[in-house]
């Protein structure tokens, strides 16, 4: 069997265990809901005050439509750079899991180069944070159209493309730290440490 096709098989593997998993699965989505309605409820007026006092002394009046817009896009996408850190570390939990459960032995003992078996853990982590955050685009792009859609058909595409980077900074950070992390505790510390950090400055902070 080549490199690739192994590479292949061993991506499946993990994009497969990780949603075997439905608890880990759903709270790495439920999560990002959460946070939107969160966000929503506490700090929207907050970010269209900010936004009045900016235009306020240029005698600029705004339309509600263009005010609740603006903040809807700049809600969803504190929440879109939040989870695209957070889900990673998530997904990159089969990491830890198959060394505290010892099934990445059975994949060290077999011909398959050390690179593979990493490379592997980074695209299904890649893949697995994707596709939730794909479905937070949908939800954020629903809750823009629903407050005051201005965004172009060619904006999109970046943000799709944005949040393909950020997905993937994430899963290479998480992919990078858990290699040395031999503990579900470590695990579940590491985890929260990082979307807490993350989260306020991405988040919060924004």
């Amino acid at each position: 069997m080549g490199n690739l096709s192994l590479l292949v098989s061993l991506t499946k593997r993990n994009f497969k265990l990780y949603f075997k998993d439905k608890t880990t699965f759903f709270m790495s989505l439920i999560t990002p809901l959460i946070l939107l309605i969160l966000f929503v409820l506490f700090l929207k007026n907050t970010y269209a005050e900010t936004l009045e006092s900016i235009v306020a002394p240029l005698n600029i009046n705004l339309d509600n439509k263009i005010t609740n817009g603006f903040v809807s896009g700049w809600l969803v996408s504190s929440i879109i750079s939040t989870s695209a850190i957070s889900i990673s570390f998530c997904s990159a939990t089969i990491i830890v899991n198959d060394k505290t459960s010892h099934s990445g032995k059975d994949i060290d003992v077999a011909p398959v180069a050390k690179w593979i078996k990493n490379l592997s853990y980074l695209l299904a982590t890649f893949s697995t944070t994707m596709f939730i955050m794909c479905i937070m685009l949908v939800i954020g792009f629903g809750y823009i159209a629903l407050m005051g859609w201005y965004i172009s058909f060619l904006e999109v595409l970046k943000i799709i493309f944005t949040t393909m980077i950020l997905t993937m900074f994430g899963a290479l950070l998480a992919c990078i730290i858990f290699n040395f992390v031999n503990t579900q505790g470590g695990t579940s510390a590491i985890a929260t440490l990082v979307s807490s950090c993350y989260g306020f400055m991405s988040g919060a902070y924004m």
